[in-house]
């Protein structure tokens, strides 16, 4: 479902490109996907997914998963 017809666009907009986005939406994508019962993740249910938590409490930075390469 990641790779096919427009989700890769889809993934980028939401995003911005930023891994740890990325991270956070797929994570609690499929969380929301199995509160809900549902057997899939489609962008209608992505698009209710919050990845910008802007309260000082979270314990979430935009660069996780990113390593570096030097």
């Amino acid at each position: 479902m990641l790779s096919s017809d427009t989700v890769p666009e889809y993934l980028y907009k939401r995003t911005g490109g930023v891994v740890g986005f990325l991270e956070w939406l797929i994570e609690d994508g499929y969380r929301e996907a199995v509160d809900r019962g549902l057997e899939s993740v489609a962008e209608g249910l992505l698009d209710s997914v919050v990845i910008i938590d802007l309260t000082p409490a979270t314990d979430r930075a935009p660069d996780a998963g990113i390593t570096s390469l030097c």
